[in-house]
């Protein structure tokens, strides 16, 4: 099947979503297919990053994502569903070194253990260190290489994903406005996909994440 073609027009750079809400849909594939195909023949792309991510698997809260990234804890919330698309909200962020006082009341809304108020965590190594031994918490390591795509009113997103021995592909599509993000998806044929946030993928997959020893 052959992809859309158009010309890369000078991109309008959304404003970066990481500190908004935004609605997201996303899908996780062995192979994207036409769908890949289509987001780089209609966005200019950015340079691929690379990134481990350690991500807190919490079956019981399958609307809030929690992951270690950057020197950070970083939580985001689920608020609502609109036309398939899930509205996201960047929560809370904690930046490491930090101590339990720090991490206590973040840890306490997710319903996990609470380290002693002066326990001292100097990185993230050493809290999901922490969380994953003893204490009951599916931590898993995810290694990723994303490349982001530009359009004046969203973002789509291609992510190189390795769990241990599997290896996963992700698209993504961001936006602040709705109809936006739905008019991209629809753009990009993904009408009958269904939308799989990384919280309900890890909690399905447990064989495609590596679990933190």
């Amino acid at each position: 099947m052959r992809a859309e073609r158009t010309h890369h027009a000078a991109p309008v750079v959304p404003a970066d979503l990481s500190g908004v809400d935004r609605y997201e849909f996303r899908i996780f594939r062995h192979d994207l297919g036409v769908a890949a195909a289509i987001l780089a023949a209609v966005a200019a792309s950015r340079r691929d990053q690379a990134s481990v991510d350690r991500y807190l698997v919490l079956p019981h809260r399958l609307d809030v994502g929690v992951k270690l990234r950057d020197g950070r804890l970083e939580v985001k919330t689920l608020l609502g569903t609109s036309a398939r698309l899930e509205r996201w909200h960047p929560a809370t962020g904690v930046p490491l070194p930090a101590s339990g006082r720090e991490l206590g009341p973040v840890l306490a809304d997710l319903g996990l253990p609470q380290p002693a108020p002066g326990q001292r965590f100097p990185d993230a190594d050493a809290l999901a260190h922490w969380l994953a031994h003893g204490r009951g918490v599916r931590v898993v390591r995810l290694h990723k290489r994303r490349r982001r795509f530009l359009l004046p009113d969203a973002l789509g997103e291609i992510t190189a994903i390795r769990a241990g021995p599997t290896e996963l592909r992700s698209l993504a599509v961001e936006s602040v406005d709705p109809d936006a993000a739905a008019a991209l998806v629809a753009r990009l044929r993904l009408g009958g996909a269904e939308n799989v946030s990384y919280p309900r993928f890890l909690a399905a997959h447990h064989p495609a994440a590596h679990r933190l020893t």
